[in-house]
């Protein structure tokens, strides 16, 4: 079996919610973009194989695994089975799900900012510094070191009695956090509802940080949303309240919001059913101008 090396942080079976027909070209995912060299957005067709994946993004280099399981075996079938929950949703409403399918996009929704490259770069590397510092420090490992007369480090030693880097050790950790027993009771037992568009008003947007999180999952008041399709958001709160205000708005005032959170944190593309106008061009650019501006501050203060 080949390795799989395009591994997916927004699964395929979402993007492909907004694949629509495109001219001549078939049917195409339609990613806006910020093209800061020439200062104005862009557009790229594509289908959903070729964005929101980083090649090896999940890879492991030891020999223990193959370099493909966390993607293969893990995340895959997490995807496999949130689509199949993710379909009855769409089609008979929250009512429908049993508890394990909605434990299936329990699962979903917590690996989605887990797996972002930002992410998984710093649980990674922090991760795996940890593990290091650990042992290396440890008193009681560096007497026995000592005593055995191995000049090699713990964590060298570590390494090569297991045979793969800590840094495998820390990505590893990608599937404690996604099954986390305690994050998944919490949000299993937030209110959830899906709220439906009059197509007629207007669709959301899929941005390629889908999951929009107004606060953590501990805090009484919080919304979590992610958007089903062009034309449905779940929308995830502990508070009937914050969710019932959602529900009455209109659906232009619904499509805003939404989008507006999906512009705003997105980390390169939003997918849209159309050329997307004005609007996301102006969200676009303010993004841009703010971490442009965000990224020279510290620069500025130590030239002074």
């Amino acid at each position: 079996m080949s390795v799989a090396r395009r591994h997916h942080y927004v699964p395929r079976f979402l993007l492909r919610q907004w694949v629509v027909p495109y001219g001549n070209h078939g049917s195409k995912l339609l990613g806006h973009y910020w093209d800061p060299a020439r200062e104005r957005m862009r557009l790229f067709p594509c289908s959903p194989k070729q964005v929101c994946y980083r090649e090896d993004l999940f890879g492991l280099r030891g020999k223990t695994l193959p370099p493909d399981a966390i993607e293969r075996r893990f995340f895959s079938a997490i995807d496999d089975s949130a689509a199949v929950a993710h379909r009855k949703l769409l089609s008979e409403g929250v009512a429908s799900l049993t508890v394990d399918e909605r434990s299936d996009l329990v699962r979903l929704i917590l690996s989605l900012e887990v797996r972002r490259p930002a992410n998984i770069e710093k649980l990674v590397s922090d991760g795996a510094e940890s593990f290091r510092d650990g042992l290396d420090r440890d008193p009681e490992i560096a007497a026995a070191f000592a005593k055995h007369g191995l000049s090699m480090s713990p964590s060298e030693y570590y390494e090569q009695g297991l045979g793969y880097p800590l840094s495998d050790r820390a990505m590893l950790l990608v599937q404690h956090i996604t099954n986390s027993r305690n994050s998944g009771l919490k949000l299993a037992s937030f209110i959830w509802r899906l709220r439906r568009l009059d197509p007629r008003q207007g669709s959301f947007v899929l941005s390629d940080r889908p999951l929009y999180r107004s606060a953590g999952i501990d805090a009484p008041n919080a919304l979590w949303s992610l958007p089903c399709s062009p034309y449905s958001v779940l929308l995830m709160s502990p508070s009937e309240h914050v969710l019932q205000h959602l529900l009455a708005v209109s659906d232009s005032a619904i499509v805003r919001a939404v989008n507006a959170d999906s512009a705003n944190q997105a980390d390169k593309y939003l997918f849209g059913t159309r050329q997307e106008g004005e609007w996301l061009e102006r969200r676009l650019r303010a993004k841009y101008e703010r971490e442009v501006a965000s990224d020279a501050g510290p620069k500025r203060d130590a030239a002074r």
